[in-house]
């Protein structure tokens, strides 16, 4: 069936061509995801779980284009043709209904043809689940049912050819598998973090060697048939989906994909010449610069295609302010070759160059008297009426200083005759504080967004236009990361943008007036793209590394449901803990005597809570039971965070988590101490080399600290837990349980974690305790949870 689908879109393909026509660059039955998909109902009706596997697929195929065309391969249920593709792109790939020239996924066109993969992901026989599903971040964690056509219920395999990729390079860039996930995020699956099986770097592959990841089982990465990596178990259902996926970075070149079960692995077995294959198209996309067909197909796709930046960098013109942007170098451009800034409008002999490096990686504006200006302008490459739509997003740190005009921003966009000119006066003098449009509204007007604040601080200011023709499209503009714009604009053919000059086409900042106003100013950096009128929140974590402060774009904070004790009052008090599901609970009380009713945790009035068991015939803890958890679970998952001080040079808490199957499971029991040289953490119980390792510094623990413990179990006593001290990601306690060396067990039933004085000897506890969270959907790492710990809990300092 697969011949004859690869022979019918050769076929198509030739056809086409003998008409004038050509199907590499658009079709009918590709639909690209939208940009803000919405969540989805349930179907009504139940997915159809397609006889799918085995299957094998060399990628022999006339386009990137026709390999995610249902005519190549087809979904096993009635669908719509434009949702029937068995191959999806769910990010990577398209931009405008057309291959993105800057997108990292496309099949090669070599003798032998492979995929290249990079900056992107596609998923594997995923249905709609219901029409108009965009398909891609469409799943999330609330999921109740699974909508894919393989049947992963049994223990399954991987395997394909690794013919080239970045290696070394790509040491940040990871190769990920995931199971009824269309996102990036492994918690966004009715899986939870465990839909994310796969996280390797691409490091990791050797080109000429044939990968087999086994679920569950482990990943043979050079053909030795022992396993390099661990997998964990299988979580995949009768109706899952598959997603391959690997970050920005990196990139990898496969041949001879094929999935099996592990129990006639003779498919994957059969494939030979991993070593002999290669590839000329690693780097370069075979099919991005073929030419708009003659015959364009009557039969539009029914989703506009508007494709964010999910995956892969945005491709920056760069001028990081360390020199003149008149300086040669000075400008490094998407293509990685590097230019300069011209000098424009310069006054009063036309060689000025008011723009001063200050040494700390800024530059000084200054044109302080009404007979000088300036300003730095850079050219950019011809743009034909043709070429519509057309992208900028700019964006500018700067400063106001000494009460004059910041700095103009002045874009032109003309394509051979005249086009749309926008020109900004950003402002901190006397009540003009905030930004100005001086040129280009369509209303002839100069709107303003002026506030009370003084702008002479750094602020980023963002500026996105989409033009549909000359003078037509929409501007926005941006302040701090904000999606909502402080000024909006919109042309159309009867009141159009401002003109620019016929042959105007370039950004330029500085003085640009032509009254000769005072201008005084820092600038920090300038970048801007052509790829996209971006919002700033599809920015965060896309700005460029390294050319400065980046307040309200940093890499966006992961959505995590965490159980949260604030600390404002006593854990056993009714409503104290807040669960993850929004609903109130609270802590019971364990290990407490003499008498078993005992609560030594003080509210202090601030926030924070006392604990105290000064004498030795005095304990107790503070203990949340989670749900029942079952041997077929795993992997589990736990990450808790304490911030928590000793008083007093005793003990400072005990942290105690168990987590049993409904037989013995794990126990991890940590002593936080702050008394007399044991300053630091000690791993109590669960150590599985049956030690009690520390963690212990010259330095007075008596101060808060961030205690982190992530927990990831792959059965009932093995996996690995790692402790973490302050948000930095190197643990300062490491422990690994195996079938052979397996964690300290817990008793059958526990399945809890609890704080406070669980000390057999009944030794003396002192402390002070911020606040307490904990969540079971991944084991994070301290830098996977920067910026995403519950608001309002107290000083999150290092997170």
């Amino acid at each position: 069936m697969t011949n004859l689908k690869i022979f019918s879109a050769l076929a198509l393909t030739s056809i086409l061509a003998a008409c004038g026509g050509e199907a590499d660059r658009k079709t009918p039955d590709v639909v690209v995801p939208t940009n803000t998909p919405t969540e989805v109902p349930v179907p009504t009706e139940p997915p159809v779980s397609g006889d799918h596997i085995p299957f094998a697929e060399d990628f022999t195929v006339s386009s990137t284009v026709d390999f995610y065309d249902r005519a190549y391969k087809e979904l096993t249920g009635d669908y719509p043709e434009e949702e029937d593709q068995f191959y999806f792109s769910t990010g990577g790939v398209f931009k405008d209904g057309e291959l993105d020239p800057t997108g990292g996924n496309w099949i090669t066109a070599d003798n032998d043809q492979s995929m290249r993969l990079g900056n992107s992901r596609f998923s594997i026989a995923q249905p709609a689940r219901e029409p108009g599903d965009a398909r891609t971040k469409t799943s999330i964690a609330t999921d109740t049912s699974t909508w894919g056509e393989l049947d992963l219920s049994q223990d399954y395999r991987l395997s394909f050819c690794v013919v080239a990729g970045s290696e070394a390079s790509s040491g940040s860039s990871l190769f990920q598998l995931y199971i009824d996930n269309n996102s990036t995020s492994s918690s966004a699956s009715i899986h939870g973090g465990a839909s994310r099986v796969v996280n390797i770097s691409t490091a990791e592959f050797i080109p000429g060697k044939r990968v087999v990841i086994n679920i569950p089982g482990d990943i043979d990465l050079d053909e030795d048939g022992t396993g390099d990596v661990v997998v964990v178990s299988n979580v995949g259902t009768a109706s899952s989906f598959l997603q391959m996926r690997v970050s920005s970075g990196g990139y990898i070149v496969l041949d001879d994909l094929v999935l099996e079960y592990q129990s006639d692995t003779t498919l994957g077995d059969a494939q030979t010449g991993c070593d002999t294959k290669t590839t000329e198209w690693a780097e370069e996309n075979p099919f991005v610069d073929a030419p708009e067909p003659t015959d364009v197909p009557s039969v539009e796709p029914t989703v506009t295609p508007t494709q964010p930046p999910v995956d892969g960098d945005v491709a920056w013109n760069i001028y990081d302010g360390a020199v003149s942007p008149l300086t040669d170098d000075s400008l490094t451009l998407a293509d990685a070759s590097t230019d300069k800034f011209g000098a424009s409008n310069a006054k009063p002999d036309g060689t000025e160059d008011f723009f001063t490096p200050n040494g700390d990686g800024t530059v000084a504006f200054l044109t302080p008297v009404d007979d000088i200006s300036m300003m730095a302008r850079y050219v950019f490459e011809d743009f034909a009426p043709a070429d519509y739509p057309r992208y900028f997003t700019g964006l500018i740190r700067a400063k106001g200083v000494d009460s004059f005009k910041t700095m103009d921003f002045d874009l032109n966009l003309a394509d051979g005759t005249a086009g749309t000119r926008i020109k900004l006066i950003l402002r901190a003098d006397g009540s003009n504080q905030g930004v100005q449009v001086d040129k280009g509204d369509p209303a002839g007007e100069k709107p303003t967004a002026y506030t009370a604040e003084a702008y002479t601080d750094y602020r980023i200011y963002q500026i996105s236009v989409e033009l549909t023709a000359a003078q037509e499209g929409t501007a926005n503009v941006y302040l701090a990361g904000n999606d909502t714009p402080i000024i909006t604009m919109t042309g159309d053919s009867t009141t159009p943008f401002g003109a620019s000059k016929a042959g105007d086409n370039y950004v330029r900042i500085g003085d640009g007036s032509s009254s000769l106003l005072d201008y005084s100013s820092e600038v920090d950096w300038m970048i801007w793209t052509d790829e996209e009128a971006y919002v700033p929140s599809e920015l965060k974590g896309k700005l460029p590394a390294n050319i400065g402060d980046i307040p309200g774009y940093e890499d966006a904070a992961p959505s995590i449901s965490w159980n949260v004790y604030d600390g404002t009052v006593s854990p056993l008090t009714d409503d104290s803990l807040t669960l993850a599901d929004a609903s109130t609970d609270k802590f019971g009380a364990s290990n407490a005597k003499p008498d078993g009713t005992e609560d030594f945790f003080t509210p202090n009035g601030d926030g924070t809570v006392a604990f105290l068991t000064p004498v030795d015939d005095i304990s107790m803890m503070a203990r949340y039971v989670f749900e029942d958890f079952a041997p077929t679970d795993y992997p589990r998952y736990f990450t808790g965070l304490i911030r928590a001080k000793g008083v007093d040079s005793f003990k400072t808490m005990d942290f105690d988590l168990n987590l049993a199957d409904g037989t013995a499971g794990t126990r991890i029991k940590l002593i936080l101490r702050a008394d007399g040289s044991n300053q630091g953490v000690q791993v109590d119980k669960g150590d599985p080399a049956g030690e009690k390792p520390t963690a212990y510094t010259a330095e007075a623990y008596t101060d808060y600290r961030i205690y982190q413990l992530s927990v990831e179990l792959t059965a009932a006593q093995e996996g690995t837990a790692n402790v973490y001290l302050a948000g930095s990601d190197t643990p300062i306690i490491t422990m690994t349980g195996d079938a052979t060396t397996p964690f300290g067990a817990s008793k059958a039933g526990d399945n809890y974690v609890r704080i406070g004085d669980g000390s057999s000897s009944l030794l003396d506890y002192s402390s002070e305790v911020d606040w307490m969270i904990w969540t079971d959907e991944d084991a994070y790492l301290p830098s996977e949870l920067s910026g995403a710990l519950p608001s309002a809990i107290g000083d999150t300092t290092g997170y």
